[in-house]
């Protein structure tokens, strides 16, 4: 059971390098800092920009990244000396032996401080896998325990005659129906997030979503060409929540459309259908924990689910002509063959 949500892999962003490309961006810039340096003739002075591609990796999940830099920046420091061109105004018995220390001064500092982050980082990760383990232990003996009621309940129902007593099972009932969709809730809500974002296609998620219910008389028009975006690998509930959110609350829906643009560098995926629509007041709070017709999870969910990949959703319909969805994926987050 794996339940570390703060794993360096689930927190990247789109947008963030990857480990090994920042390690070739802290390589290249040092030796463009080596090129300078014997290139110039004002000493030592260069050699001190070797910190920018110390500083630049202290972030690299990989182990000793800032010692490697640090390595190879000494070594470019003195293989500079002798290349250095005529009249350089540096003494190199003095100025590189300074420069050097203060380069594995600033290294030694920041693979400390990377030592310290990943060993906090280890902490958290071990807590909140414990804390997953025992929400799980603790979701399964509660569910049990509602199965059990709910089997007396029943039982209760079948053996008492009294109507305003069967009103009162009634409502027990669905108070422990309730309390599993609270528990159903907690679960899904708990998996935002564990694994890392993965690339995914709108029209798959979509199309299956569409078929489960297999609504009739309902038209689905998917128009992605062939888009994908990251996202959390949960994302396959936020096509199957607006399709469902139309069947429940459309009204006399007949077509869903769902289709895409490009915005300057960003994709806005647009959800459609030509339902009742959505007032003012209600849009508002539609994204809110607890607030809807059903369970009032569904929209919420979705848009926790979107915005582990700082993707955003609003819906900006008119009553009275149906929904109208607006995904905003950022640039980074999204590919298509299709689209340019």
């Amino acid at each position: 059971m794996n339940n570390e949500v703060l794993s360096s892999r689930a927190d990247k962003r789109p947008n963030e390098p990857s480990d090994w490309k920042l390690l070739a961006i802290c390589i290249v810039t040092c030796i463009l800092i080596f090129l300078l340096d014997i290139g110039l003739k004002i000493g030592f002075v260069v050699s001190i920009l070797y910190a920018i591609p110390l500083t630049m990796c202290i972030r690299s999940p990989i182990r000793r990244t800032v010692i490697l830099i640090a390595l190879f920046a000494s070594a470019l420091t003195l293989i500079a000396v002798p290349l250095k061109p005529a009249g350089d105004i540096s003494i190199p018995l003095f100025n590189r032996p300074t420069s050097l220390v203060a380069l594995w001064i600033i290294a030694l500092l920041q693979d400390r401080l990377n030592g310290e982050r990943k060993l906090m980082e280890r902490s958290l990760r071990i807590a909140n896998n414990k804390l997953g383990i025992m929400n799980d232990i603790t979701r399964h003996d509660v569910t049990n325990q509602i199965m059990v009621v709910n089997g007396y309940l029943e039982l209760c129902k079948q053996r008492e005659k009294d109507a305003a007593l069967s009103m009162y099972f009634d409502k027990m009932s669905q108070a422990t129906d309730n309390v599993q969709k609270q528990i159903g809730f907690a679960k899904m809500y708990q998996g935002i997030g564990k694994s890392a974002p993965i690339w995914t296609s709108i029209s798959q998620p979509t199309s299956k979503a569409f078929e489960m219910p297999n609504p009739p008389g309902i038209k689905l028009e998917e128009a992605t060409n062939g888009l994908e975006i990251l996202a959390d690998p949960l994302f396959e509930k936020v096509p199957y929540n607006l399709i469902d959110n139309s069947m429940r609350h459309g009204g006399h829906v007949t077509r869903i459309k769902i289709s895409s643009k490009r915005v300057d560098g960003s994709i806005v995926i647009t959800y459609e259908d030509d339902g009742v629509g959505i007032s003012t007041e209600e849009r508002s709070h539609m994204f809110e924990k607890g607030h809807g017709k059903n369970n009032g999870f569904g929209l919420f969910l979705l848009r926790e689910i979107l915005s582990m990949t700082d993707i955003t959703i609003q819906e900006d319909g008119e009553l009275g002509k149906g929904v109208r969805f607006e995904i905003t994926v950022p640039a980074g987050a999204w590919r298509s063959p299709r689209i340019d």
